[in-house]
């Protein structure tokens, strides 16, 4: 799992990028937004659950081609870009403000790549990548990137970040979130989302800082 301070970085980063998730029909972006995330003043009554705005306080160059699915920041302060389409998905490294990415993996052309974390097992860090239909998750050496394992899942695949030192927090485009095992990619619990009582579906990308995950609803504003 990254330092407390990058993984903070990467949740302010990737905000505004979120809407291109899930969607092949979704346009995509060419700049980088750094945003703030303001707290609104509506929260539900029976959870813990805030609603947040935010505020862009700069942009910087990317890369227009990257169908950007998933975004951390890497332990040496570059951009980790999890990107979809068929046939064009993969994972990418880029410096921020850089327009300029480097390709370390291609998927299948059938896979659609999703969202991606990065996370500290027990064998060395390595880099989890959902797909969004073909009920895969792929585990990478974080430094080699070779392709260490494959896990199975039901449903789709959206949104992933590390929650905590053995779990990553996973949404599929509904309600609930579900707790995996950061080393198998196991299911452990799937945890339902509501405000004022009201479910909250198309839960999209996932970012996690401190324990708390920080998500966008899909085509929200």
């Amino acid at each position: 799992m990254p330092s407390l301070a990058k993984p903070a970085l990467a949740a302010l980063l990737t905000l505004s990028l979120a809407l291109v998730g899930c969607s092949s029909t979704a346009s995509q972006t060419d700049t980088l937004d750094s945003v703030a995330a303001e707290e609104g003043s509506e929260e539900a009554s029976t959870s813990n659950i805030a609603r947040f705005e935010t505020k862009v306080l700069e942009r910087l160059p990317f890369d227009a081609s990257l169908f950007t699915q998933g975004l951390e920041v890497t332990d040496s302060g570059d951009v980790l870009v999890g990107t979809g389409q068929y046939g064009e998905s993969g994972i990418f490294t880029l410096p921020a403000g850089s327009d300029s990415a480097r390709q370390h993996v291609r998927n299948d052309n059938a896979v659609f790549g999703e969202g991606i974390t990065q996370y500290n097992s027990a064998e060395g860090p390595v880099i989890w990548q959902l797909s969004w239909d073909s009920g895969e998750a792929y585990k990478y050496d974080a430094e080699s990137y070779e392709l260490l394992d494959t896990a199975s899942y039901p449903g789709e695949g959206w949104g992933l970040c590390s929650l905590d030192d053995t779990t990553l927090a996973m949404s599929d485009g509904t309600d609930e979130l579900r707790h995996i095992d950061g080393e198998t990619f196991a299911e452990q619990a799937r945890v339902r989302v509501t405000m004022n009582g009201q479910a909250i579906d198309n839960i999209n990308e996932l970012e996690c800082v401190d324990g708390e995950v920080f998500a966008n609803v899909w085509f929200s504003t």
